[in-house]
């Protein structure tokens, strides 16, 4: 739990060093609910796109089928799926981390027509009881 706490905390005070930390200046696309965002992934309906470090995904897990992206703003436009118009629907840790919104950001400008941000990120996902898969192994 402190290790969840430390990255929240490194990850938004590195956001608004960079000056990304404002969800207002990075205007992503509209926030949803874990709700929504678990009725839509568990229909197929939804691609998630987790934008975690490394020890937030090995104490929470994934949301299943979840996109890995490694850097907020920086991302290879390859690693999101080809489908313009599929929901994406980025998270983080939960409301604190503003990475999501940095990355969903990028996605509209890469094109991307249906993208969405859930705010109370991972940890209220599994507070909420829904699924999680295990992150995968870091690379050595």
């Amino acid at each position: 739990m402190k290790k969840a706490f430390l990255w929240t905390t490194l990850c938004m005070g590195l956001f608004l060093v960079a000056g990304l930390g404002c969800r207002a200046a990075a205007a992503p696309g509209e926030e949803v609910s874990v709700a929504q965002a678990a009725a839509w992934v568990e229909a197929g309906e939804a691609t998630p796109v987790d934008i975690n470090v490394e020890e937030v995904r090995a104490e929470y897990g994934l949301l299943p089928g979840a996109v890995l992206l490694e850097a907020a703003s920086s991302y290879e436009a390859a690693m999101l799926p080809r489908e313009k118009a599929r929901k994406l629907v980025f998270y983080c840790l939960n409301r604190l981390c503003t990475a999501s919104h940095v990355a969903a950001k990028r996605a509209k400008g890469l094109g991307y027509k249906q993208v969405y941000v859930m705010p109370e990120g991972i940890k209220a996902w599994k507070e909420a009881g829904h699924s999680t898969t295990p992150a995968p192994s870091p690379a050595l």
